[in-house]
């Protein structure tokens, strides 16, 4: 099962995802950001798929909020890698 994240802003299609919400993730970088710390190896759970910014005008792709041990990180399809679907 895909999800859909419905066009709005400035954005001219829809984007889809392979993930959903609930998914269990291993990250692969590693990454300090204000809401926490993720290190490569770390496992989380995806808490929320928004979009990076659809009324910047340039690409806008999704980024995955997942909950891991040391708090809530941001993270890009390419930095992570599913291990347990929801």
């Amino acid at each position: 099962m895909v999800t859909t994240v419905k066009a709005r802003g400035r954005m001219t299609k829809d984007l889809v995802t392979p993930y959903r919400v609930g998914d269990r993730v291993t990250a692969l970088v590693w990454d300090k950001q204000r809401g926490g710390s993720v290190h490569a190896g770390d496992r989380g759970t995806i808490r929320a798929i928004v979009t990076s910014d659809p009324n910047a005008g340039g690409e806008t792709f999704l980024m995955y909020d997942v909950e891991v041990p040391n708090g809530v990180v941001s993270l890009s399809a390419g930095e992570f890698e599913v291990w347990a679907k929801r």
